[in-house]
């Protein structure tokens, strides 16, 4: 039972990981896409 729960837990760390390293990821593509556009503009 112990061990299920170990697993269970790493389980939802890793989904949380990917998770945050996907916003992480889309919001760095993100904020360099807007810094060329303004820059565009000036």
């Amino acid at each position: 039972m112990e061990t299920q729960r170990i697993l269970m837990r790493s389980l939802d760390f890793v989904i949380i990981t990917s998770v945050i390293w996907t916003i992480t990821a889309d919001a760095e593509e993100m904020k360099s896409c807007c810094t060329e556009v303004s820059t565009d503009y000036k």
